[in-house]
């Protein structure tokens, strides 16, 4: 669920897809760690 707005930086295909990381806030080093 790629908004596509904020950026692929802001949503990871690959942690959100689980469901783990639905805000970038929530988990800032998962998003900065992984940018794809």
């Amino acid at each position: 669920m790629e908004n596509g707005t904020e950026g692929k930086n802001f949503y990871i295909p690959m942690n959100n897809r689980t469901g783990l990381v639905r805000s970038p806030f929530e988990y800032p080093q998962y998003y900065l760690a992984d940018p794809i």
